[in-house]
């Protein structure tokens, strides 16, 4: 490879077009190999362990450098493939510095608006480093489509291309370029480019080191999420949001709204007032229409996706305060009662069905995304024997507990594809209905030791899997360090057929212990790790800088940058996630 490339493999899921270019750029930059892929698989060469301490950054640098000299770029996630030029080589930033794009739409001038901000925080000495040789003038964007749909199959890759001095334009300045196939790409591409520029607080300048680069980025797995829930604490739309924009810094594509639970019902229903009316925590903890199209909104400049999570029929005593008839009794509130016409019941109530469907129908208005999540976890339907109204039904219509169950959540799954709605449900739905979930739903794994397992039985039933499981995956586990969440690969021991139907994961922030005061600190940096887990190759472990030492530095220098960019990332090293730094000290440090 040419200065010291090191990787090579291909895109697992992407377009056939967008495959076919990588293929081609790829071809031409390692002329001598020869590429056969069988099954989109992943090919690399082996490489040493990296030596972190061969880092270089600062001044006018900023790449770092394995012990046999192979450089790797100080970005998390760590990209699909790149190529980096000499160590002593790089470009200083022009004063008057720009991104550039031709009919670029609102969105695109937002991010550029965002990456301005965020690449670039000092003052530098304006003019001084435009007379130098080696100075960048600018970012070419070149999007295909400026107006893709956020959705699971959204196309996430871009190339971006630093050049060396050598290659100017025809008016003579040098100009960086990223191309990609949808604005989210060219978001992703920001992201990276934002982490390769460093500032030298004694010459006032920013600059890339180690030029030229040439990196080639696609995620391995197109969903990956941050749970957050607000059941249990609120978290206001102004703090929501403020996540989100944390969200892109690590790639993370979803934003999963466990929006109620057992504590709160905090969502305002047009149709079915009274829900958040009496079931929120305060009148002041409630979330309107309006605020949940702004939160919305905000994701989709982002490049973030939000599911919405209606949890049932578990975690629902929070609806009993508004309608209470859509509950066992006034002391044992929780699973809602399943009862409903039937023919042998035919005046029996309908009351739960008839607030779910309203609930329903307002959240596919609230909520754009083609993803509902169902819930169905930890329900205990001890409830529904005791009292007299569902266990009375139960027994006119012959059926169990359990085999309410299962109609409850078949009944629930068809009312939301009634909406166009994809429907995502705990595991538990999965061990209640088996086979007879149908196929189109998505199981988000949580529970169990034998994950490999779980995974490879729902989908060779042909259903697709999210994994997140506790205690590896739950962010609010403070126990559970970066290093543990990110070595993590979710496709371990599950054949490459059946990894194609996990679709993804993500890092769960449950909210018993979480609010607005420790919600950023709770999330990162391990979201970090986790996020390299779902983007990054499954190879990337051999990868420069992709071993655990390498990662190390890697993680530690984005913690720093997040707090640089007013994000509350907690020390990377902590054995408690979210504590406070033991003592004084730098921040790479802690």
């Amino acid at each position: 490879f040419s200065r010291g490339s090191t990787v090579l493999f291909l895109r697992r899921r992407t377009s056939i077009t967008l495959l076919c270019w990588f293929e081609i750029m790829v071809i031409v930059r390692v002329l001598v190999f020869t590429v056969i892929v069988a099954n989109l698989s992943v090919f690399a060469i082996p490489i040493q362990k990296t030596d972190a301490a061969n880092s270089v950054r600062g001044g006018s640098a900023s790449c770092h450098v394995t012990s046999d000299g192979k450089r790797y770029p100080p970005v998390v996630p760590l990209p699909a493939f790149w190529d980096a030029g000499p160590v002593g080589d790089a470009l200083t930033l022009s004063s008057k510095f720009s991104f550039e794009m031709d009919k670029a739409d609102s969105d695109i001038k937002f991010a550029f608006t965002r990456y301005t901000d965020l690449t670039f925080p000092h003052k530098t000495h304006e003019g001084v480093q435009d007379k130098h040789e080696k100075t960048l003038h600018a970012l070419r964007l070149v999007v295909k489509d400026q107006h893709a749909a956020l959705g699971l199959d959204m196309d996430e890759a871009y190339e971006l291309a630093i050049p060396s001095p050598l290659n100017r334009e025809s008016d003579g300045r040098l100009v960086a370029t990223l191309t990609a196939a949808t604005q989210v790409g060219a978001y992703r591409g920001l992201e990276t480019f934002s982490q390769l520029v460093s500032f030298d607080f004694d010459e006032k300048l920013y600059s890339i080191g180690c030029v030229p680069w040439t990196i080639m980025d696609f995620p391995r797995f197109s969903h990956r999420e941050l749970l957050v829930d607000t059941g249990r604490h609120f978290l206001s739309p102004t703090t929501l949001k403020t996540i989100i924009s944390a969200l892109p810094s690590v790639k993370i594509n979803v934003l999963h709204w466990h929006l109620i639970d057992t504590q709160a019902f905090p969502l305002e229903s047009k149709r079915n007032p009274l829900l958040s009316k009496l079931g929120a925590f305060s009148p002041a903890e409630r979330y309107s229409s309006e605020d949940v199209a702004e939160v919305v909104e905000w994701a989709r400049q982002h490049g973030v996706r939000v599911v919405p999570e209606i949890d049932v029929p578990g975690h629902a005593a929070s609806w009993c305060k508004g309608y209470p008839e859509i509950c066992p009794s006034p002391n044992c509130t929780q699973p809602l009662s399943p009862v409903t016409p039937t023919p042998l019941t035919p005046s029996a109530s309908n009351a739960t069905w008839m607030i779910l469907e309203g609930l329903f129908s307002d959240v596919a208005e609230m909520f754009p995304d083609a993803m509902i999540h169902l819930g169905g976890d930890e329900v205990n339907t001890a409830c529904w024997s005791e009292a007299p109204a569902i266990s009375t039904w139960l027994q006119q219509n012959n059926v169990s507990a359990a085999e309410a169950l299962t109609g409850f959540l078949q009944r629930a799954h068809e009312l939301a594809a009634s909406h166009n709605r994809q429907v995502t449900c705990w595991d538990e739905v999965w061990t209640t209905m088996g086979k007879a979930l149908p196929q189109e739903a998505i199981v988000q794994l949580w529970r169990g030791e034998k994950k490999a397992d779980f995974v490879r039985n729902v989908t060779t039933a042909g259903n697709r899997v999210i994994w997140s499981q506790d205690p590896i995956w739950y962010l609010d586990q403070l126990a559970v360090t970066w290093d543990k969440a990110w070595a993590v690969d979710i496709c371990q021991d599950v054949p490459d057929e059946l990894c194609k139907k996990v679709i993804g994961g993500g890092g769960e922030q449950w909210g018993e212990t979480v609010d607005a005061s420790d919600a950023l600190q709770t999330i990162f940096p391990r979201l970090a790790a986790i996020a390299e887990a779902l983007w990054s190759s499954n190879k990337r472990m051999s990868f420069p800088g992709g071993d655990k030492e390498g990662s190390a530095v890697r993680m530690a220098e984005l913690r720093c940058l997040l707090n640089r960019r007013g994000i509350a990332a907690a020390p990377l090293n902590n054995s408690h996630a979210r504590a406070a730094p033991p003592g004084p000290g730098a921040c790479l440090l802690q």
